[in-house]
C-alpha cells in the first residue's frame, strides 16, 4: 500500500504480483480476501488500471471461503470482489445480511442500508 500511496502503481503491482496475490501468498483465507480486495480496490479508486484478470483470480479463490455470509468482515470484502466481477446477486445477498445484523443491533431504525456506502458503489 505504501508504493501506491506514493504513487507507484508499478511498484505496487509488482508487490501485489511477488507477494500478495493468491496464487503466491501463504496467508490465511481471511488475510488473502481481505488484502486482495483492499488493495484491487484501492489501485481503481487512485486512478489506475487493474491489470485483466487479478479480480477474476481472487473471485476464483474466494469461492472456496467464506460462502455463507454473516461475517461482516468478509462479508464487505467478498461483496467488493463481486461487485469487481460484476456478480450483482452475490453483492446484494451480502447487502442484504449486512443490513439485517445491522437492523438486529438497531432496530429503532437509525442504521442505512450497507449500500449506502460509497465503497458499495464504486463498480456500480
Amino acid at each position: 500500500m505504501g508504493a501506491l500511496e506514493r504513487g507507484d502503481s508499478e511498484r505496487a503491482l509488482a508487490i501485489y504480483t511477488d507477494s500478495i496475490q493468491p496464487s503466491v501468498t501463504a496467508g490465511i483465507p481471511i488475510n488473502v480476501i481481505s488484502d486482495t480486495a483492499s488493495f484491487l480496490w484501492r489501485l481503481q479508486a487512485y486512478g489506475h488500471t487493474t491489470p485483466a484478470g487479478l479480480w477474476e483470480a481472487v473471485a476464483t479463490y474466494s469461492e472456496e471461503y467464506f460462502q455463507k455470509p454473516g461475517f461482516t468482515f468478509a462479508d464487505v470484502h467478498m461483496a467488493l470482489i463481486a461487485a469487481a466481477v460484476r456478480d450483482w446477486a452475490a453483492v446484494e445477498q451480502r447487502v442484504d445480511v449486512v443490513d439485517g445484523l445491522d437492523q438486529s443491533r438497531n432496530p429503532d431504525g437509525r442504521a442505512s442500508r450497507a449500500s449506502d456506502l460509497p465503497g458499495w458503489l464504486v463498480f456500480r
